[in-house]
């Protein structure tokens, strides 16, 4: 994959976020984010520093366009970007990280990109949900909200990334 068409997919995904934001809460239980996918997608040839600079840039966009508390999706995004690249081998082995050039979500097969989207979002809903809370809901409300918007986040997420990096499979 071009460069250039990554970052046009992360742009726009990014602003779709934005939006999702804003206009579209569904439930108090369900939050809905497409930026585990965009972390999770970016080209092995970049590695964490770059990972952790668009993961911020992303949440403060999200963050400043969508309303939200500055630097809360930053602050639970920048983890994951922190641990894609063992996240990636955890799942699909060290060979998924040989082409440079491309997504390694390109590279995955459907059951291991749904893997991958769903331990993605557990941990960066985990961390949102709990950074969110700051201890003034109860643990099954907040454990509710991570389950939920985990299944919810996670299937969008694979079938979004079989949408756009499918091809190559």
């Amino acid at each position: 994959m071009r460069t250039e068409r990554y970052f046009i997919i992360f742009a726009v995904l990014t602003l779709a976020q934005a939006l999702i934001n804003n206009y579209f809460l569904f439930s108090q239980y369900v939050l809905i984010s497409l930026l585990p996918l965009l972390i999770v997608s970016l080209p092995s040839r970049y590695g964490t520093p770059a990972a952790l600079g668009l993961a911020f840039v992303a949440g403060f966009i999200v963050d400043f366009v969508g309303g939200g508390t500055l630097g809360l999706t930053s602050c639970t995004l920048l983890p994951l970007a922190l641990l894609r690249i063992p996240l990636l081998r955890l799942v699909s082995g060290e060979e998924i990280m040989t082409d440079r050039d491309d997504s390694p979500v390109a590279h995955q097969t459907t059951p291991e990109l749904a893997l991958t989207m769903v331990l993605a979002c557990v941990l960066f809903f985990g961390l949102y949900v709990w950074v969110d809370s700051a201890g003034t809901r109860p643990f099954w409300f907040n454990a509710l909200r991570t389950l939920f918007s985990t299944g919810v986040s996670g299937l969008l997420c694979v079938l979004l990334g079989n949408f756009i990096f499918g091809h190559n499979r």
